[in-house]
């Protein structure tokens, strides 16, 4: 028997999602929805904006956990 190509052996489905609500990301943090939201006011996370709702990718969200490591 051949070997199977590596394109045709199934991948991990990553379970992060790509981007994350205020509240999702306040979430992670143990905080509420509003204290996100002044993250995004002051500047520290980016976010797209669609319809009434922010999301936040998962970057920055990954990019602000290494900030509060420091």
């Amino acid at each position: 028997m051949g070997r199977t190509p590596a394109s045709m052996i199934p991948q991990p489905v990553s379970t992060s999602p790509a981007f994350y609500t205020p509240r999702e990301f306040a979430a992670l943090f143990g905080r509420e929805r509003r204290w996100a939201i002044r993250r995004l006011e002051d500047g520290t996370i980016q976010a797209r904006k669609v319809g009434r709702e922010f999301l936040i990718p998962a970057d920055q969200v990954e990019a602000f956990l290494r900030a509060m490591e420091r």
